[in-house]
């Protein structure tokens, strides 16, 4: 709180009646390879159909490779409930509200990187769901230095909707909506 302070970002004491979310893409020009989602598009359309209708808000698409730090803080203590692969994305938790959600997902090769996340958003009273994404065929023909830094994924989009469920699920309980609240 007082590194938020000191960047004079004040959060609200209450978590608001609809949650800000935010999906993380590594799908950057400056990424070359490693962690990207390769069906993101159809990942994120369906996200952004099933937040709409639960919250009455759009998702928020953001790639943290074209923010200043300053500017990535800013949005993370703002969101609520946060998708996103695995890396430096998901350390944003330590801004978020307690109540909140962080849900992340790994490529197969980095399913012990789950937990890696898991405490420090418990630390900072977030709630982190994890799940481990499809491999991206086109990694079985590359030569990768580093399997589980630079696979890319697919995500599956039910699974990821579920998620998506737990999370609301979560926030409505956290904010005193309820979980049978639709709005």
């Amino acid at each position: 709180e007082r590194v938020l302070r000191s960047l004079s970002i004040v959060r609200p004491l209450a978590l608001p009646r609809t949650p800000k979310c935010i999906f993380v893409s590594r799908n950057h020009p400056s990424v070359i390879r490693g962690r990207k989602i390769t069906n993101e598009a159809e990942v994120v359309e369906a996200l952004n159909r099933t937040i709409l209708a639960a919250t009455g808000a759009p998702l928020v698409y953001v790639q943290f490779e074209s923010m200043t730090y300053f500017d990535q803080i800013r949005l993370a203590s703002t969101a609520h409930i946060m998708f996103s692969p695995h890396g430096g994305g998901v350390a944003q938790c330590i801004w978020m509200a307690p109540g909140s959600v962080m849900v992340e997902f790994v490529a197969p090769v980095g399913k012990t990187l789950l937990n890696m996340y898991r405490a420090m958003c418990g630390k900072s009273r977030v709630a982190h769901i994890g799940f481990v994404a499809e491999p991206d065929p086109a990694d079985k023909t590359q030569q990768l230095a580093n399997p589980r830094l630079f696979s890319n994924m697919v995500v599956p989009v039910s699974t990821l909707l579920a998620a998506a469920q737990r999370a609301l699920v979560h926030y409505r309980e956290k904010s005193g909506r309820g979980v049978d609240a639709a709005s």
